[in-house]
């Protein structure tokens, strides 16, 4: 099935059923067999494929063993990247553009994105920056008063604090603990029984925590 049309607020095709609007299935055993496609040739706002339902809106259900995806969308252009990769997976969004996203997930009052797993040796978000060298950020997390980021060399910088929250007391109260950061190499700090003030935290710890 085949539908076009060149009006701006138009349909190429439509659908309604009460199970399924539009069904399509790829017999062909090609990479580019796609069981339904739609594209946006004009304008800023559109989308290529659109389904809504009480339930669920699109889905797509990729049925080879390791090398096929369930739903594909592609901003403008595809990546090298992900051509090079060969990316097999439930979702798959993907874009070649300098500065655009290939996926986007927003709310108002929620959770933009969620992520669950059940393994012991698999991590349930896995993030890879491909650039040489270890220069560029492999994660960013921003908020209204400050930010983090972890680099390709494994190295986290944060605008704010780096705390431990840990139990104490039998799990009755939790304290916060903040590592020691110097932009310099420090030496070693002299044992706490010499100090009066540390004598007297000391006293209430109990004695198979003290150091």
């Amino acid at each position: 099935m085949e539908g076009a049309t060149t009006s701006g607020t138009g349909n190429g095709v439509f659908g309604t059923g009460p199970e399924t609007g539009v069904y399509g299935q790829a017999t062909g055993g090609a990479l580019s067999s796609v069981g339904v496609e739609g594209t946006i040739s004009g304008g800023d706002v559109g989308f290529g494929v659109y389904g809504y339902s009480p339930y669920i809106g699109v889905t797509g259900l990729d049925s080879s063993a390791t090398s096929g995806v369930g739903v594909y969308g592609v901003m403008n252009t595809q990546s090298t990247q992900g051509q090079n990769l060969g990316i097999a997976g439930g979702v798959w969004g993907d874009t070649g553009l300098v500065g655009y996203t290939a996926i986007n997930g927003t709310a108002d009052n929620g959770f933009a994105a969620q992520f669950y797993n059940n393994s012991a040796t698999r991590a349930t978000m896995y993030v890879h920056n491909a650039s040489s060298g270890g220069t560029g950020d492999v994660l960013e997390a921003e908020g209204q008063s400050g930010s983090c980021s972890i680099d390709g060399s494994g190295d986290v910088a944060c605008t704010g604090k780096v705390a431990s929250v840990v139990s104490t007391e039998a799990g009755q109260r939790k304290v916060s603990l903040y590592s020691t950061q110097s932009a310099e190499t420090g030496s070693k700090m002299p044992a706490p029984h010499n100090f009066p003030a540390a004598r007297q935290l000391l006293s209430w710890i109990p004695a198979s925590h003290k150091p």
